[in-house]
């Protein structure tokens, strides 16, 4: 994959071209020698071995039941794709449904312990935040709760509330952040800060101001009839640079960034000021104030973004 990278002050993000996931294409992995190894390299998670590790709770640090998590889940999602490929409906609601029964169908085992990607998102990695906005995503955020201590998987679950895993999870469509592989627990929340400033640089994005207006065209003496409007107009367009499109996406688990929307976008442009977007963002309206927001609508299209690597600069 071609790489172009995304300088963000102290560390560099080298991404590769996007994958269209087409029906052929994942058609053409399911019947590959490379997937059949594949599986046979899952199979070992079935192994004691991984389940006493992962739960050696005193042993473990948050960090690495992090990594290990994340990429579990980044890993079936890929998996449940190739052999469970998305109808490919363009419906909003018909991908949430999708989605839903998808997350709720792929499942792994784990030594002896049995999760779907719903239980490791919501009850493992999720366990400490303060939940999904009520939606379908939300519904099942609220379905599914933390394990109890009795239960062995609750030894999974994260400690500490940690927002920026949302930027980790890749769910391999359109919207959804790039894949990218977790493998030093000692730079995972560092590695978290630059996704999530790649990822709201590519789709948080402020209104700005529409060219070819014709408002200053005018002149002579038609230009006192036309005052009235060039100040509507001149309203408008400072009411346009002033909207912020949230990624529906981030919507979804804005709570987890702020007590509303409003706080959140703050936390989102504070993620993302290491990006170019950013600064052309503030050079071109140093006075920017958050106003008006509004949603982007998330698309479920299958489309693989990479995240080759994310290192020190």
């Amino acid at each position: 994959a071609a790489a172009r990278s995304d300088n963000t002050n102290e560390w560099r993000a080298s991404r590769g071209d996007g994958i269209d996931l087409s029906p052929d294409l994942l058609a053409i992995v399911r019947d590959s020698s490379g997937f059949a190894l594949f599986l046979r390299e899952v199979a070992l998670l079935r192994l004691p071995d991984i389940e006493d590790w992962i739960t050696a709770r005193s042993q473990r640090s948050d960090e690495e039941r992090l990594v290990f998590n994340l990429n579990l889940t980044n890993l079936m999602t890929l998996h449940g794709l190739v052999v469970r490929p998305n109808p490919g409906s363009s419906s909003a609601a018909a991908g949430l449904l999708y989605r839903s029964r998808f997350n709720s169908a792929v499942r792994y085992s784990i030594g002896s312990m049995v999760l779907d990607l719903n239980t490791i998102e919501h009850a493992l990695l999720r366990s400490k935040l303060s939940g999904v906005t009520f939606n379908y995503i939300g519904f099942i955020g609220r379905v599914v709760r933390p394990f109890p201590p009795t239960d062995p998987r609750s030894l999974m679950a994260l400690d500490h509330p940690t927002p920026l895993l949302t930027f980790g999870l890749c769910a391999a469509t359109v919207s959804s952040p790039s894949l990218f592989v977790f493998r030093d627990p000692k730079l995972v929340y560092q590695e978290l800060e630059v996704l999530a400033a790649v990822y709201l640089g590519d789709n948080l994005r402020i209104g700005t101001l529409k060219t070819g207006s014709n408002s200053g065209s005018n002149s002579g003496s038609n230009s006192g009839s036309n005052n009235g409007q060039g100040d509507h107009e001149q309203s408008q367009s400072i009411s346009a640079r002033r909207t912020t499109w949230i990624p529906e996406y981030c919507f979804w688990y804005f709570r987890d960034f702020g007590s509303s929307k409003t706080e959140a976008v703050k936390t989102w442009l504070y993620l993302m000021r290491r990006s170019s977007t950013y600064q052309s963002m503030k050079s071109s309206d140093p006075g920017f104030r958050v106003k008006a927001i509004k949603t982007d609508t998330y698309s479920w299209q299958l489309r693989l973004s990479l995240m080759l690597d994310v290192s020190p600069a």
